[in-house]
């Protein structure tokens, strides 16, 4: 394995977080802007989903198993993810930050599931430039496109809760480190993270916890905003996603 060209490609993609969340910062003072950001969290989340995160999961499995394996796999380690993501909940202390107390458990929820999502694509990043450097480019290209709209969700949702430009940048600083992470990770235990069952059940399990985080949180903050301004934030995020993936 090339560690150099590996681990730059994964520095590339982190810095494409911290690209994408300096869009947020055009709009912050706006009254409406938390509800924009549902809406336009919610347009994001569900074409990665469907359209990304499950087909890619889906061909990683069948490299090893059946048709029916890859689906029952999906299925489990989705289902643990929504179990995980629903536990730590208990953890998430939302008396201490700040006065926007029903918008902080959202935040700290789209972190966790981002930072949880880009640590696998780092871990996939040195895996595939491990195998091919074409490859290697290719992934890391469509995985910096999706990590501007990924850099705009994690950091409009942290700033509508906290208020606060320092706290949302130094935790977009830290989501940034994801991919760089997973891909040292890989690098010092190339054995075991090059196995596709394992790279599979990981993105299996954060797809888990993006179905949780869309119909536990963004869904019931969807309906309590602005019917309008969510409506076309969910559209601008729905099909802005849809290019990049498509």
């Amino acid at each position: 394995m090339d560690f150099i060209t590996g681990f730059s490609l994964t520095v590339i993609a982190g810095l494409f977080i911290a690209l994408g969340s300096l869009f947020t910062f055009f709009n912050r003072k706006s009254k409406t802007f938390y509800y924009f950001t549902i809406g336009l969290s919610l347009g994001i989340m569900i074409p990665l989903l469907f359209l990304n995160l499950w087909p890619e999961v889906f061909s990683i499995y069948r490299e090893t198993e059946t048709i029916r394996n890859s689906f029952v796999f999906i299925f489990t380690f989705a289902l643990i993810g929504i179990i995980f993501l629903k536990a730590s909940e208990r953890f998430i202390p939302t008396e201490k930050l700040g006065t926007e107390k029903k918008y902080v458990k959202i935040s700290f929820l789209a972190l966790f599931t981002m930072f949880s999502h880009d640590l696998v694509e780092g871990m996939a990043i040195m895996s595939a430039t491990a195998t091919s450097l074409d490859f290697g480019v290719n992934l890391t290209f469509s995985i910096a496109i999706n990590n501007i709209i990924m850099g705009m969700f994690i950091s409009g949702v942290i700033y509508a809760s906290t208020k606060n430009v320092k706290k949302t940048v130094l935790l977009i600083f830290l989501s940034s480190t994801a991919p760089i992470l997973g891909g040292l990770i890989v690098a010092f235990n190339p054995i075991y993270f090059n196995d596709s069952f394992i790279l599979g059940s990981l993105l299996s399990l954060v797809s888990g916890m993006i179905v949780y985080l869309i119909f536990a949180e963004l869904i019931p903050q969807f309906k309590k905003g602005e019917l309008l301004i969510n409506t076309i934030a969910f559209i601008i995020g729905f099909f802005v996603m849809i290019g990049f993936v498509v």
